[in-house]
């Protein structure tokens, strides 16, 4: 099976941790880390442990099992779908500076044929963690990213070899850049100047045409068009929201 050279899963480490996080600045010397991986993505966890302490940081690991989820929800009753420990998750909010979770799955289809109210209901116990997370992020004492892990499952559902699906995150994240980092500040400027520009210039809506939509989107008196910021990689967006909140 394909994996992707310890140079690459470095590179992207690197850009993960010392761009992404901290909105676009990296990670500061005697901050915590926490690091979501799954088990399917178990090799890029060696590289971003390493960039975390090389950086002056400290890891906190969160390994996330294959399958577990499916048995899970299939062996649960009521009550232990609506339990959390929920004093321990939200104890690694007040000790996390950031947090890095990596998209990975091993199974595309694990939760078919699950009820979906379980499943929903298994969500809404997390609410208290979200919210604590985004509280702290929005006093600037939190910042988060996404990463992207290619999996066979990923690949497959792709219509991709494995090898052809890590070919176009290499690309889209400049992995293969004698200096990654460098790229994604000049795409970070870039992506500023263009939002920038876009609020500068007071649009009252936005007219979106296609084949089978015709649609004006008020954008807000108070609106203002963000960008980048590292919050996920790759990313390359512009946007706002008709509510300038």
């Amino acid at each position: 099976m394909y994996t992707p050279s310890s140079t690459i899963l470095r590179n992207y480490a690197d850009v993960l941790i010392n761009f992404a996080l901290g909105g676009g600045t990296g990670i500061k010397p005697g901050e915590v880390v926490l690091l979501c991986v799954p088990e399917c993505a178990r090799p890029m966890l060696q590289p971003l442990h390493d960039a975390v302490l090389k950086s002056g940081g400290h890891p906190i690991i969160d390994i996330i099992p294959d399958g577990l989820q499916r048995s899970f929800f299939e062996h649960a009753n009521d009550t232990q779908i609506e339990y959390r420990p929920m004093k321990r998750l939200l104890g690694t909010v007040e000790d996390c500076d950031h947090r890095l979770y990596i998209i990975a799955e091993h199974e595309k289809y694990e939760l078919a044929g699950i009820n979906t109210e379980k499943v929903m209901n298994r969500f809404k116990t997390i609410k208290p963690y979200r919210e604590a997370m985004q509280k702290k992020e929005n006093e600037g004492r939190f910042t988060w990213t996404l990463g992207l892990y290619g999996t066979e499952a990923m690949a497959a559902f792709a219509g991709m070899s494995l090898e052809e699906y890590w070919g176009e995150i290499i690309n889209a994240c400049y992995l293969d850049n004698d200096e990654p980092i460098k790229r994604w500040q000049e795409t970070e400027e870039t992506l500023r100047t263009l939002s920038g520009k876009l609020t500068a210039m007071n649009i009252e809506w936005v007219h979106v045409v296609g084949e089978d939509v015709d649609l004006r989107v008020k954008i807000g008196e108070k609106r203002k068009w963000l960008a980048g910021s590292g919050r996920n990689i790759p990313s390359f967006e512009v946007f706002t929201s008709p509510d300038w909140r």
